[in-house]
């Protein structure tokens, strides 16, 4: 696989991508982002006294806090670490932190769908260039969560999640962070991917075919796209 060129980090933006015309944020004046720098900062320092005291946040008194403040937003230099303690990868990793890897070496029959789509995960993304180690990390990711649950297996959107817990932890607390395997997370619920994916979804196919004579006349580009044959990987 041939290595894209590293872009100038001057073109980048505070998230790692090349953003380009379409997707330029818009100038600020230097007492703009002093004053946002200020409230970030002000959050990120409520979080980490709420991350210090996680149980009474997650599980007591302080739940409601925590549902607005996640509302709200995560400070960016804190996301990494409150999505490893809200999901349980974290508790997941110390117990079992061979896992990972144990799960790279199995083989999957996704694989081969996981290929195609790392080219056109995130491309605007440093990480994500042809050649660069986050794809290498993201077919990773993606097939150990194809062999941890294989009545899952693989979709596109999957390598999309994978990538921004990218973008913020190692592949192993990625990994753990997407399966939320381990300790029970605090109604943050990463196990809806197996849920929400399972055998005992399969009745949402039908219950969309029953649904789309209804919009077949007053919105006919969704009916096209509701009655359109599904592909299996």
């Amino acid at each position: 696989m041939a290595t894209a060129p590293v872009p100038d980090a001057r073109e980048l933006d505070r998230y790692g991508f090349a953003p380009g015309k379409e997707l330029a944020s818009p100038a600020r004046s230097e007492t703009e982002q002093l004053a946002l720098a200020r409230r970030e900062n002000a959050r990120s320092l409520k979080w980490r006294a709420m991350i210090s005291d996680w149980s009474t946040f997650a599980h007591g008194a302080g739940r409601k806090k925590l549902k607005a403040r996640v509302r709200k937003g995560i400070p960016d230099g804190l996301r990494g670490h409150v999505w490893q303690v809200a999901s349980g990868a974290m508790v997941a990793h110390r117990a079992q932190p061979g896992r990972y890897h144990a799960l790279l070496e199995r083989p999957s029959p996704m694989d081969g769908a996981i290929v195609k789509d790392l080219h056109r995960t995130m491309p605007q993304h440093v990480q994500f260039q042809p050649g660069a180690d986050g794809q290498r990390q993201l077919f990773n990711v993606c097939h150990a969560l194809a062999v941890h649950s294989p009545e899952v297996g693989y979709n596109q959107a999957e390598a999309y999640v994978v990538a921004t817990l990218l973008t913020y932890m190692t592949g192993a607390r990625a990994h753990g962070a997407r399966c939320g395997t381990g300790a029970r997370p605090a109604r943050t619920r990463f196990r809806l991917r197996a849920r929400a994916h399972s055998p005992r979804r399969l009745g949402t196919a039908s219950e969309t075919r029953r649904a789309a004579p209804r919009v077949a006349g007053p919105v006919p580009v969704s009916y096209t796209h509701l009655t359109l044959p599904t592909t299996p990987y």
